[in-house]
């Protein structure tokens, strides 16, 4: 119904009928998840009040009942009830994911998904939630609007999650997957990266570029 981001988004909260929408801004990925995912109940949590009057605003326009969900003004999981299983943080970088769940390491053991669509440094947030142990039970990634979007769907593991550095770089399903848009993010990446590597002779860069060859060449062979 709005973007293939929040389509893939919401599918990937399925077999969960509730779930939170930290952060949910416009309230859509709600409206989504409970016209066409069959969700139940929805949390949409936002520290401003600007966001969730938008959000209040597009329940109403889209005739979404007020007993299907309920809009909170709070910071990341700190509030969230307990029978809450499955989160999903998205729109956002790296850091402000780990900053919102390192904020409320407790609330952790009642979660058991938690789907993130983060802008950059997507290998710092593999590792981070495998050392939470959060095993990777799904990768997507997707381009619109000429730009890169990458969905993680994590599930809380009962054994230590270990990948290898390029899993944790690269992802380890988008490996296995071998998606063109997934090699056409990294060609891209390439090339920007020889530019400042012809710029600066970074020794840093050029094992970057090295690495990337060499999981394009594994892809593409």
């Amino acid at each position: 119904m709005f973007s293939k981001r929040l389509e893939v988004l919401s599918k990937y909260i399925c077999p969960y009928k509730q779930f939170a929408d930290i952060g949910c801004d416009h309230g859509y990925l709600i409206i989504e998840s409970i016209i066409n995912n069959e969700v139940e109940f929805a949390y949409g949590i936002d520290n401003k009040k600007g966001p969730l009057n938008n959000a209040k605003n597009n329940m109403v326009k889209f005739n979404i009942p007020e007993d299907k969900y309920k809009l909170v003004l709070t910071s990341g999981l700190k509030d969230l009830p307990q029978d809450i299983k499955c989160v999903v943080i998205a729109g956002m970088g790296t850091d402000n994911i780990k900053t919102i769940i390192s904020s409320s390491f407790d609330k952790l053991s009642n979660i058991d998904r938690i789907i993130t669509d983060s802008h950059r440094n997507l290998g710092d947030l593999r590792s981070f939630m495998a050392n939470l142990n959060y095993s990777i039970v799904n990768e997507e990634i997707l381009l619109e609007d000429n730009k890169y979007y990458e969905i993680i769907v994590f599930e809380k593991s009962l054994t230590p999650v270990i990948y290898s550095s390029d899993e944790i770089e690269f992802g380890p399903i988008l490996l296995q997957k071998k998606n063109e848009i997934f090699i056409s993010k990294w060609e891209n990446e390439l090339v920007k990266l020889q530019d400042i590597y012809d710029k600066c002779s970074s020794k840093s860069v050029l094992e970057k570029i090295e690495r990337i060859k060499k999981i394009l060449w594994k892809l593409v062979v």
